[in-house]
């Protein structure tokens, strides 16, 4: 149909929509013989020999246990007092550390400074002196002269 459309029959042509109750291919399904659904047997997923399967529930009987009842000797059980409190500067970021002491000086200079005294405010200053000739000094190379 596809290089041939007068071929293709009505397909082709338009016309009105039809509808049926029954499949189409009715004929082609009566043919095949399939099996039914109690044909199949799928092997038991239950059971305590399937790993990996939830099994039927199953119990045991035990004896008390002293753990947790109210025969249990609590003197033999550790009580808040026998931890210790973690350091929480192990797993997390230590904090800022401060003291509350009062302090017992008051922050001073101590070095030995002149006082109001060890100035004369009447005595004029001098004028800054000038000088013209060599420096003598260990660190100054010397010019050898003839």
């Amino acid at each position: 149909g596809r290089y041939f459309p007068e071929r293709a029959g009505n397909a082709t042509y338009p016309s009105a929509p039809r509808h049926t109750i029954a499949p189409r291919n009715w004929g082609a399904h009566a043919k095949q013989q399939t099996p039914g659904p109690a044909t199949y047997t799928v092997p038991s997923l239950l059971g305590p020999r399937v790993i990996g399967k939830v099994s039927a529930p199953t119990y045991s009987l035990y004896g008390r246990s002293a753990v947790g009842s109210f025969f249990e000797d609590l003197s033999k059980t550790p009580g808040p007092c026998a931890y210790h409190a973690v350091n929480t500067g192990i797993y997390k970021s230590r904090a800022p550390q401060f003291s509350m002491l009062a302090r017992t000086s008051l922050p001073q200079d101590n070095t030995l400074n002149p006082g109001p005294a060890a100035y004369n405010v009447d005595q004029p200053r001098k004028p800054r002196g000038w000088s013209f000739g060599i420096r003598h000094s260990d660190y100054v190379a010397r010019v050898p002269t003839k």
